[in-house]
């Protein structure tokens, strides 16, 4: 650019006045502070939400947390708890409502405990709409006298993500 009677020449084609000069040097500093000061209220104005509880919801919700709910519970152990001739090779569990599936057929979440020997189920079939499993184990030999204890972990979860809460144990003893 330069001047030649008050008027600036920007290139042999175009020409700009002083004053439409500063005008377009105030234009570009209000679209570079438009840039900065509107992202930067957003963020703020975001921030104050959250610090006051009111945060902008999503559209995606964090998954919850499996929790221990006294609603999803052990129905019934058979055999039940008492003295028996063997240790069982069959137990059947019953729940109080359908478990899910992924957690129903882990094999060590069955155990049977005989002295200081622990045996995980060796299969889980599930009955009546899953809200049943008849679990079988390998053969256990025990001397007289030896209590075992069967074991559901808790790990196992309903459909709707409650850990499984409650008694979940049955004592036998081998005479």
């Amino acid at each position: 650019m330069f001047p030649r009677d008050g008027i600036l020449w920007t290139d042999a084609f175009s020409f700009s006045s002083a004053a439409q000069i500063q005008e377009k040097k105030k234009r570009n500093r209000n679209e570079e502070v438009k840039d900065f000061v509107y992202p930067t209220i957003l963020v703020l104005y975001s921030l104050a939400l959250v610090a006051c509880g009111n945060a902008v919801s999503s559209t995606k919700k964090p998954k919850a947390a499996a929790t221990e709910d006294t609603t999803f519970l052990v129905t019934q152990i058979d055999p039940a708890s008492g003295s028996q001739a063997t240790v069982p090779t069959t137990v059947t569990v019953s729940f109080t409502e359908v478990p899910n599936r992924e957690t129903l057929d882990v094999v060590t979440y069955y155990s049977m405990h005989c002295g200081s020997e622990i045996v995980h189920a060796a299969d889980v079939d599930a009955l009546t709409g899953y809200t049943s499993v008849v679990l079988t184990f390998d053969p256990i030999v025990v001397s007289s006298g030896t209590q075992c204890v069967f074991s559901v972990a808790s790990n196992i979860q309903s459909e709707s993500g409650q850990k499984l809460g409650g008694t979940r144990t049955a004592n036998y003893s081998i005479p």
